[in-house]
């Protein structure tokens, strides 16, 4: 294979990716959630997986699929510094997911002015929760109307 383009990931991760938040419950929290961007892809085919690892130097995860004739998924996931790395790159390719790196974008720059070790700031808190909604909406499955810019 050629050497990996930023164009040539915004077209894998538009057709078989996901850029999203997650919400994880914490007991710790004021709010009781914690809210963490992610990008993650997923395929069976294992040669252009290890290739993506390899590109962005992370390992990859494998997955038994159900059913006896289930193929193996191997499955790259990225947060933190590796969002702020890639993501904005990838960006001005993107059409399908477009608007959901856009926002989680946003998210990573309203979640960099906490302070770290200090206890969240309630209005990064709420601003964050209605990203993670707003993307969550975003990645729904199922029918719903799109527009082709």
């Amino acid at each position: 294979m050629k050497s990996i383009t930023y164009e040539w990931l915004a077209g894998w991760w538009d057709g078989e990716g996901t850029i999203g938040i997650i919400r994880e419950n914490r007991v710790k929290n004021k709010s009781g959630a914690r809210y963490v961007a992610y990008m993650s892809v997923s395929n069976t085919h294992l040669p252009i997986m290890l290739e993506l690892a390899k590109f962005f130097d992370k390992s990859l995860q494998t997955e038994k699929g159900f059913g006896p004739k289930a193929k193996t998924q191997y499955r790259l996931q990225l947060r933190g510094g590796s969002i702020d790395k890639h993501l904005p790159l990838m960006l001005p390719h993107l059409r399908v997911k477009r608007q959901q790196a856009e926002e989680v974008l946003r998210f990573r720059e309203v979640r960099s002015k906490q302070t770290p070790g200090k206890r969240m700031d309630p209005q990064i808190d709420e601003e964050s929760r209605r990203l993670w909604e707003e993307l969550r909406t975003l990645n729904m499955r199922g029918v719903r109307e799109h527009s082709c810019q």
